[in-house]
């Protein structure tokens, strides 16, 4: 294909598109095909409807009549091509009212609800900070009674081994007075014995051998024998 055919059939197909163009625009202006300019010789003018195009105003005029809306509305409906699509509603004046009542009154139970729920998040959040402070507290008690039990039982084992160092120098002191009755007369060292008290007495005794401790028994007066004896006998309970 030559330079020059394709430069006609560009020229042609931009005439067909720029006729094709200016019907559009003719059509969408609303202009009758016949008054636009340049191209109405093409197109014929329409038939005069005669007496049915005559009535027709008259029909118009007297729908317009009819229609007792207020001029504004009239007005504003044909302000607007696009009420003529709007469909009525399907509720009525009274219908729409208790609507609005209704959901009035669900958003005031709804926001009543909320305040309650509010309040008592709030009220929780107070008692959750109560429940910390008590449970710190209580375990700020717990430590301090765990440390006082501690120290308690140190003290105990102190006194305890305080005791028993006590008692094992006390019975030491009297294992060093017993061995002053170990050897010598019975009698003589008998009447000694009785110048300590039973229960002295009784653990001086314990100190000794048991053949000993009964010669030395046996030389106590009558009178004080059975105080003596019954006081060695609770000693080696």
């Amino acid at each position: 294909m030559n330079q020059k055919t394709k430069m006609a059939l560009f020229g042609a197909g931009g005439l067909v598109l720029f006729l094709l163009s200016f019907f559009t625009v003719a059509a969408v202006s609303g202009t009758p095909m016949h008054d636009v300019a340049v191209i109405g010789a093409l197109f014929s003018a329409p038939e005069q409807l005669g007496t049915d195009a005559e009535e027709a105003p008259r029909d118009l005029v007297e729908q317009l009549e009819a229609d007792r809306r207020p001029e504004a509305e009239v007005r504003e409906a044909s302000a607007s091509p696009l009420r003529a699509f709007l469909l009525p509603s399907p509720f009525s004046a009274d219908e729409l009212s208790g609507l609005q009542r209704s959901l009035k009154s669900r958003i005031e139970s709804t926001e009543l609800e909320r305040s309650k729920i509010a309040r008592r998040e709030a009220e929780l959040e107070v008692r959750e900070r109560q429940l910390e402070e008590r449970w710190e507290e209580l375990v700020e008690i717990r430590t301090t009674l765990i440390e006082e039990t501690l120290e308690l039982g140190q003290r105990s084992d102190e006194l305890e081994r305080d005791e028993r160092v006590q008692s094992e120098r006390e019975n030491a002191s009297w294992k060093s007075m017993a061995r002053i009755f170990e050897a010598g007369k019975a009698r003589d060292l008998a009447q000694n014995l009785t110048l300590f008290g039973p229960q002295e007495a009784a653990r001086i005794l314990r100190a000794l051998s048991e053949e000993r401790a009964s010669e030395l028994i046996n030389e106590i007066p009558r009178e004080r024998y059975l105080e003596y004896a019954e006081a060695y006998r609770k000693a080696g309970l």
